[in-house]
């Protein structure tokens, strides 16, 4: 699957110290600023997804899909964005390879490349198994999983809406064995972030749902897509709570006898795209409907 986008309108950025300076100066007058910046493109270019299976023993062909990418900006190494998010993944892989066979339904573990590019490990995935994808039961997204001990972590439901209800169900069920972690919280937006690996799931009608942590301090946010974005930044602490909240959530959604929730008709999802403007958006990235055709 090739994806050739690239940006068709320069464009930079600068780090938020370097922003807060020439404001300063600004304030004195005008300000003239030099630019050197050297980019490299390289068309054809070939990344693969990393995918594991745990097998179910009774509908093995029903899926619950986990993953986060492990691609990042080449200024730093990614450590928030978004190598701990992928770490959440392999530890709660790690953790449950031991009861492979125990769940009734499969669980697939993704570690998706070229998110930074334009989700093109996501919509590759897609693109690739369409026929599979009437099987997901549920996509989990985990993008900035287990950034920080600090703060809370989150379930931030993509669609449909009655997913934040049954999740919230599972969270204070599993919530009743003795922990070191608060139950993870759950919301709903109406208005949905479509740069993210769960978008071309999302747009397919599969249920969707970001796991994150959401930083109480702002300033922690700014470090994504910075060369501030290193190791030392992470807390492990906040990566290990986040892969026993997953692990314990993924072997329950796959042992469920039913799930409730159910795939959202494609129609309804464009409509609403078309609704709250996130199609015109699309469209101006040139990646409008790219998960719908091949």
């Amino acid at each position: 699957m090739r994806f050739g986008l690239i940006g068709e309108i320069p464009a930079c950025g600068i780090s938020r110290e370097s922003s807060q300076f020439i404001l300063r100066q600004l304030s004195d007058g005008p300000v003239a600023a030099n630019l050197k910046i050297k980019n490299t493109y390289a068309p054809g270019a070939t990344s693969y997804n990393v995918v594991g299976d745990l097998p179910g023993h009774e509908r093995p062909e029903e899926l619950i899909l986990v993953g986060g990418h492990f691609d990042g900006h080449d200024i730093s190494v990614g450590a928030m964005d978004d190598a701990a998010g992928a770490c959440v993944v392999l530890e709660a892989a790690r953790a449950l390879a031991k009861y492979g066979g125990s769940f009734r339904r499969s669980i697939r573990f993704c570690c998706f490349a070229g998110e930074e590019l334009g989700l093109n490990g996501s919509t590759g995935y897609v693109l690739n198994h369409v026929d599979e994808i009437k099987n997901i039961k549920l996509m989990i997204n985990t993008d900035m999983a287990g950034i920080s001990a600090k703060t809370g972590h989150s379930f931030q439901v993509c669609g449909p809406q009655e997913l934040a209800s049954y999740l919230e169900k599972i969270l204070n069920e599993t919530g009743s064995f003795d922990r070191e972690w608060e139950i993870p919280k759950i919301t709903y937006s109406g208005r949905l972030r479509c740069h993210s690996d769960h978008w071309p799931f999302y747009v397919m009608g599969v249920p969707t749902v970001h796991f994150l942590d959401v930083p109480s301090d702002p300033i922690d946010e700014l470090y994504s897509h910075t060369t501030a974005d290193t190791v030392d930044k992470v807390n492990a602490k906040g990566i290990k709570d986040a892969a026993v909240i997953l692990a314990l959530v993924l072997a329950r959604l796959a042992d469920e006898e039913e799930m409730p929730v159910k795939h959202t008709p494609v129609d309804r999802i464009l409509e609403a795209l078309e609704k709250d403007g996130t199609a015109e958006i699309l469209r101006a990235e040139k990646r409008w409907r790219r998960e719908l055709s091949s």
